[in-house]
């Protein structure tokens, strides 16, 4: 069924959110199901985009049982993927294949202060025809600047990601000389139209390096690390 066109350069898409989660994590074992308040960092993220009334569904995928029977247990949607993935990104990658939408959101199950407002930020940029690869973006306070933790982006002025990393961008010593609000660090919210073919490190790779990512600025308090 044809989308509906709401604007010159617009169009309503279907968007499905695809939570990553595994239990071996290497910092924290097991901290996607850290209690928090009560409750699982899972519980919080996936209830969080759930509140979202523009996404569709909202998938975990997973390589753990007992990961899968948490999501069974409160009736949250979940796939089982192969352990054999080296990153989220391709958990979500052999997730999406199976799923038909015209927008897939990757949303780090490690993230609980992730919030559907956020989300509506992003999903916002990817109604647009030529953006096929979106990722929130905030001003990196000074405080994450050598935070390798953070992720920083630079960007040129119609919002297009020019390159991502985890070091100072674009120097250590501009950046403590004033310039502190040219750098950003990127949330783990990254929406794609579409996928390449399933190559370990591929999926990763391509939205950095074909100049398709463009960053929608979240402009809050609230940081990402």
């Amino acid at each position: 069924m044809p989308r509906e066109v709401v604007a010159d350069d617009t169009v309503e898409v279907k968007a499905i959110a695809i939570i990553p989660a595994r239990l071996a994590s290497t910092r924290l074992p097991r901290k996607i199901l850290q209690d928090i308040n009560g409750r699982s960092m899972l519980a919080h993220v996936y209830e969080a985009i759930r509140a979202c009334r523009r996404v569709s569904d909202v998938i975990v995928a997973t390589d753990s049982e007992e990961i899968a029977r948490v999501c069974r247990e409160n009736r949250w949607h979940v796939r089982m993927t192969s352990p054999e993935h080296r990153s989220g990104t391709d958990r979500v990658h052999e997730a999406a294949q199976s799923l038909d939408a015209d927008v897939y959101v990757n949303v780090q199950g490690d993230e609980p202060l992730a919030r559907s407002e956020h989300l509506d930020v992003l999903l916002t940029l990817m109604e647009r025809q030529d953006v096929q690869v979106g990722t929130l973006k905030t001003l990196c306070p000074a405080e994450d600047i050598d935070n390798p933790n953070a992720i920083k982006v630079v960007t040129a002025f119609n919002g297009q990601a020019l390159y991502f990393s985890r070091a100072t961008v674009p120097f250590t010593a501009i950046a403590r000389g004033g310039y502190v609000t040219t750098s950003t660090s990127v949330s783990t919210l990254t929406a794609n139209r579409r996928w390449m073919p399933s190559t370990p490190g591929r999926s990763q790779n391509w939205s950095a390096t074909n100049g398709w990512n463009s960053c929608a600025s979240w402009i809050t308090e609230l940081r990402f690390t």
